[in-house]
């Protein structure tokens, strides 16, 4: 970076920092031409920043004040101030799950070649969200003022809702 300003507080959790990951998967062929599966995902969250301006009070600000959009690790505080706010260590998101079901027929007199299949993704329509917004300060214009964003930490993203997925192959 051309500013070392944008980069205080920047050594912390990396934003996929997941300390738990859950998986299973199986398939199960309960006869020559019907096949089940199932992929099922458990995760921990995500870590949470609170991203906004430089502050006056640092030494390289005349050169930082020129970008217009939030980009560092400093944010205004309950005082009014901006503080250095540690990269990851705000919160995190909550826990997300998925299953996803699948069924699979392969007639026999194909000879293995056709298989018709459905996919059910997201079984138990999950819908938690996966980002937040981080941004905490409004604008550089308001930052004198402690005006905070009042998005801050409302979802952007949730899970993709559940889905079903039709399909037919043919091998030759």
């Amino acid at each position: 970076f051309d500013f070392g300003s944008l980069t205080d507080g920047s050594d912390g959790y990396l934003a996929n920092d997941r300390r738990h990951v859950f998986k299973a998967y199986g398939n199960y062929a309960f006869t020559p031409e019907w096949r089940v599966g199932f992929n099922a995902t458990v995760s921990s969250g995500r870590p949470l920043n609170c991203i906004g301006f430089v502050p006056e009070s640092v030494p390289d600000y005349s050169d930082a004040a020129n970008y217009s959009t939030a980009s560092s690790y400093y944010c205004l505080g309950a005082d009014k101030k901006s503080h250095l706010i540690q990269r990851g260590t705000v919160g995190r998101t909550a826990w997300s799950g998925s299953l996803d079901l699948q069924l699979a027929y392969m007639p026999v007199m194909s000879k293995g070649r056709l298989t018709v299949q459905a996919d059910v993704f997201n079984v138990f329509n999950s819908q938690k969200a996966t980002e937040l917004n981080e941004t905490r300060d409004y604008s550089r214009d308001t930052v004198g003022e402690g005006k905070l964003n009042p998005n801050y930490l409302q979802p952007t993203s949730f899970q993709t809702p559940r889905s079903v997925r039709l399909s037919a192959r043919y091998e030759f």
